[in-house]
């Protein structure tokens, strides 16, 4: 299976280089280019599937670029690497069609997992702390609560709280996805009794507890 085709769009040559290279170790990093309306014309004639587009950037800035994007045959999914750290900024970017948000600052951690999950992938996430980790799955929950895809959290208490914290720092009200029945939030240790026997998973048990809530949020 061919690898995924990926166009980086940044104005400082030093950040396209360090993101290309983050890239190229699982997927085909097509193109890098260093300003919104080269982003355009790269992903008219390249048709990438997932483009990595900074915000602030000459000619186009990467909203402007992203609206045009959108627009395309068979537009690619957007991934915003960006500076800014700002609530605003997030839910602009979440607005114009990002299906993933990263911090530059980090990048070195998350760029691949987010642009995996753009391509919707399934994997495994190994995390070196935990507000890593609260990004991370705030930021999965919201692409799928924007895309209008339901979502459930099993999760301890301690890490529901500081996703629901990065779900309000990203725009989303986590609150109303819940009212609505979008978002099911469950506490792990709950779930988890219900389908260890003799401090093993039973595989009945854990379809018993598993496929209602599947059923429940589908």
């Amino acid at each position: 299976m061919a690898n995924a085709r990926i166009l980086v769009a940044d104005d400082h040559a030093g950040t396209r280089a360090l993101i290309a290279s983050l890239l190229k170790s699982e997927f085909d990093v097509v193109a890098t280019v260093a300003d919104g309306q080269a982003a355009v014309a790269a992903t008219g004639a390249l048709h990438p599937d997932v483009v990595v587009l900074d915000i602030a950037m000459p000619m186009l800035n990467g909203f402007e670029a992203a609206a045009i994007i959108r627009e395309l045959p068979d537009a690619p999914r957007i991934v915003f690497c960006t500076a800014y750290d700002d609530v605003d900024f997030a839910k602009t970017a979440f607005a114009h069609g990002a299906t993933a948000l990263v911090r530059k600052r980090d990048m070195l951690v998350e760029l691949v997992s987010a642009v995996r999950r753009a391509l919707k992938f399934h994997g495994v996430y190994f995390y070196e702390d935990a507000p890593s980790l609260s990004r991370t799955v705030a930021s999965f929950i919201g692409e799928g609560l924007v895309a209008d895809q339901p979502a459930v959290l099993i999760a301890t208490a301690s890490h529901s709280a500081a996703i629901r914290e990065q779900l309000t720092a990203m725009g989303v009200d986590a609150e109303w996805w819940i009212e609505q029945g979008e978002l099911l939030m469950l506490d792990a240790d709950e779930v988890l009794n219900c389908f260890m026997v003799d401090e093993l998973p039973n595989a009945g048990r854990f379809e018993d507890t598993m496929n209602p809530i599947i059923d429940r949020a589908s």
